[in-house]
Formats: structure tokens, C-alpha cells, sequence
């Protein structure tokens, strides 16, 4: 079902609200970001002129410009991770590639605008929290470990040790090594994704009020579903590969499975409003079979077009022309994707270099393999 303009009217009016994201545009600056890159403070001027950066995150960017080269990956790799990850449904994330010159399904109370505030805040802690481990960010080094430094064998006899980790394998370890720091990383993202000071973040219209603490929450579990990604980390120490003693440390995973997460939560996000309740408005949910909002849950308020046809007026794209996947089931699936339209396929010509040999010294000869393979398309 399509969503009609008297919808979404309300929500297009608090684009002005969606700044916090805007630094998302950093990705133009280079896509090879580097400490040399960001020597110059006229980088951060002109930052806050083209890419994004409000006045709070300017002055971040002058005081701290040690950190701007790993704000900078951040601003990479959550476009790169977002589009990834949505590359066959009906929104595939297109717009955060214009930044700061958002599409409307980013600039109202969207579920994809919750999807990304998430994900940005996700990459940026985790950009700084790695960066704090390889030693390239001043005042912060490896991250704490946990207080528990040696996990005793399992029980003889089957069962579990109540003190052991239930990501560890059968057998004694060390706490050691260096670990991902992040609360550094968290402190940094927090700090850098609210944009204005909290004083004069809290809008007196409903509607501004609303838009500003769906962000905080969004913001809040993107960064709260990195940091429950952590995982344990090992080294063995033995002769000859015995592994008699290991040294473990915490490690954050690669980028692309805290956004598959998200992706998961972004299917059940909660539509919420503001509530009075003991002389303070609180985030609910408007349907009260959802339950009560967790923090880890992704919230919107407002509904989402379905993104089947181009309308300019709610950000949708659509999905004429858009790649499909013709096998039923399948991710991409053109009866889904192309939104019940037909679909058409046609035969591609592709070309690769096939039957590789290496030939001493020091060289690979392969032949070129031509092959026709279907391509489906929506109409």
C-alpha cells in the first residue's frame, strides 16, 4: 500500500532536524583517508562549509584533529556497509550517498533514517575503538579486559562453569593482548553524533522534540548493538601447536555483521510517539502489542513509502530498471523487488579471465572465458 502525501507531511518539514547525519558527506573529502589528509585546520572549515559538519563538530574537528581521519572511515564505511547490506530490497540506501544533501526517506522520521543514524554511530565507534588498539589515536590506547583473568577447564563430567565464558572453548586462558578500547570509542561517538549541546537540544514544538529523541535513541543502539558484538579473541602458546596456554583479548568484528543486525531490528522497528508520564514525556510505542521500547530496538515515527515508484516527494527512488533476482526465494527476488510488476531477462555477454598458471618467475598466464548469463531487470 502507498503512503499518501497527507502522511508524511508533517515529517518533511523536520529535515532542518537531520544535521547529525550530515557529516555522513566526509566520505567526498577522499576515499583514502589519512592523518596527512587532515593536517591542515582549513579542512575543518571546509568541512563545515560542503560536507557537514556543524558548528560542535567543527570545534571537535580543530581540538581533536587526531580523531578526524577514523570519523572519516566511519563516514566510508557506513554508506559502503548500508548499501551492501540493502542492495536487494525495495530501498537500497541510495540516498546517504548524497550527503548532506539528503533524500526525504532520510530526512523524516523514517525507519531507514533510524537504520542509518544506527549504523553511522555503530562505524564511528568502532573506527575509533580499533584505531585506539593500533596505537594511531592519541590519549587512548588498548581497551580494559575484564576482571576475570584465568577461566579454569571445564567440569569433568559434562556441565558448564558458572564463572566460564559461553564463547570459549574447552580449556584454561590468560586475559592479555590489546583489546578494542571501546568506551573510548563510545564516548567519541556520543559526543560527536549529538552535534549541539544537550541544552539546546530539546525543541519546544512536539514534533521537533519527537524527531530529536527518536535520533538519540537510534543513535544509542546503534552504538549499543557494537558494543554487544565484542568476541573473544585467542593466541596459542605451546610446543609445537599444542596450545598447552592461550592469551585472549576482546575484538570487535568486522563492520558488516553489526549492520546485518541492525538489518534485523530495522524489519522490527517500533513507531513510537511522546508520552507524558510523571511530569516527563518518555518514548512509546503507538501500538501497545509491540510492548514497551528497548534499547536496542530501532524506533521511527513516521511511516515509510513503500519505495515500489519514483516520487521525489518521500525520497523514493523506486525500483524500475533495478537489478532482480528471477529464483524464487532468493535475495532479490524479482516478484517482491519489482513490487508485482513484470520483470524482463535478457542474455549478458561475460567476460573473465578463467584456467590461471603460474609461470616461474614471475607471472600468471590465464585464458579469457566468455560466457552468456541471464540478467533479470524490473520493468
Amino acid at each position: 500500500m502507498r503512503v499518501t502525501g497527507l502522511t508524511l507531511i508533517c515529517c518533511i518539514t523536520l529535515g532542518h532536524l537531520a544535521v547529525a547525519i550530515d557529516w555522513l558527506a566526509l566520505r567526498a573529502l577522499s576515499p583514502s583517508p589519512s592523518s596527512e589528509l587532515w593536517r591542515s585546520a582549513g579542512l575543518c572549515r571546509l568541512a563545515s562549509r560542503r560536507h557537514g559538519l556543524n558548528r560542535r563538530q567543527q570545534r571537535i574537528c580543530r581540538r581533536q584533529r587526531h580523531l578526524m581521519p577514523h570519523v572519516h572511515v566511519a563516514a566510508l564505511h557506513s554508506v559502503d556497509t548500508c548499501q551492501h547490506v540493502f542492495q536487494w530490497h525495495r530501498w537500497n540506501c541510495s540516498s546517504a550517498q548524497f550527503a548532506p544533501r539528503f533524500g526525504r526517506d532520510l530526512m523524516a522520521g523514517t525507519r531507514e533514517r533510524a537504520v542509518v543514524r544506527a549504523l553511522s554511530s555503530a562505524a564511528l565507534v568502532r573506527s575509533v575503538a580499533r584505531a585506539c588498539s593500533a596505537g594511531t589515536v592519541s590519549g587512548c590506547g588498548c581497551g580494559p579486559l575484564p576482571p576475570i583473568t584465568v577461566l579454569p577447564p571445564a567440569p569433568v563430567g559434562g556441565g558448564s562453569d558458572p564463572g566460564s565464558d559461553p564463547d570459549a572453548e574447552d580449556g584454561p586462558f590468560k586475559w592479555g593482548g590489546c583489546s578494542d578500547h571501546v568506551p573510548f570509542g563510545l564516548r567519541t561517538a556520543q559526543r560527536f553524533t549529538r552535534g549541539v549541546r544537550q541544552k539546546k537540544a530539546e525543541p519546544q514544538l512536539p514534533a521537533d522534540l519527537l524527531s530529536v529523541r527518536v535520533d538519540r535513541h537510534n543513535d544509542r543502539a546503534g552504538r549499543k548493538a557494537v558494543h554487544q558484538s565484542m568476541e573473544r579473541r585467542c593466541r596459542c602458546h605451546g610446543v609445537s601447536g599444542s596450545c598447552s596456554a592461550r592469551t585472549c583479548w576482546r575484538a570487535l568484528p568486522p563492520l558488516h555483521e553489526v549492520a546485518m543486525r541492525l538489518k534485523v531490528r530495522y524489519g522490527r522497528a517500533a513507531q513510537v510517539t511522546l508520552r507524558s508520564r510523571r511530569g516527563r514525556r518518555r518514548l512509546v510505542t503507538v501500538h501497545a502489542a509491540r510492548g514497551r521500547l528497548k534499547m536496542t530496538d530501532l524506533a521511527y515515527s513516521d511511516q515509510s513509502p513503500d519505495y515500489c515508484h519514483r516520487d521525489q516527494r518521500f525520497g523514493s527512488l523506486g525500483t524500475a530498471d533495478r537489478l532482480c533476482n528471477a529464483t524464487y526465494g532468493s535475495p532479490g527476488d524479482c516478484r517482491v523487488l519489482c513490487c508485482g510488476r513484470p520483470y524482463r531477462t535478457t542474455a549478458v555477454l561475460h567476460v573473465e579471465r578463467c584456467q590461471c598458471r603460474f609461470v616461474w618467475c614471475c607471472r600468471a598466464e590465464c585464458k579469457t572465458c566468455r560466457s552468456w548469463r541471464d540478467q533479470s531487470r524490473c520493468t
